[in-house]
């Protein structure tokens, strides 16, 4: 089904969102997933202040057609730009 919904299948994808709905849910429910928000700065850019939520629950919503994931409380605030390399505190770890 991925590989279709990969390929543009509109139908695969419909079919594919409650059951994803549903394991980012359970993971949600174990306090597995985490994410931020990134604040837009100056000129659109993501250079402004960013908070970062633990996911609470996570629904299927037929109206949007998406997967629509709830936090629940603000972990950390950061000073942005925040990018996909680790911090410096993480450098020696693996």
């Amino acid at each position: 089904m991925l590989r279709r919904v990969e390929d543009g299948d509109e139908a695969a994808r419909t079919e594919a969102l409650p059951a994803v709905a549903a394991i980012v849910d359970a993971f949600a429910a174990l306090g597995l997933i985490e994410f931020a928000y990134l604040a837009p700065g100056p000129m659109r850019k993501r250079t402004g202040r960013s908070r970062g939520f633990e996911a609470g629950e996570a629904i299927f919503d037929k109206e949007r057609d998406s997967v629509v994931i709830a936090g629940s409380d603000v972990l950390e605030v950061f000073d942005g730009p925040i990018t996909l390399e680790d911090p410096p505190e993480h450098e020696n770890e693996g």
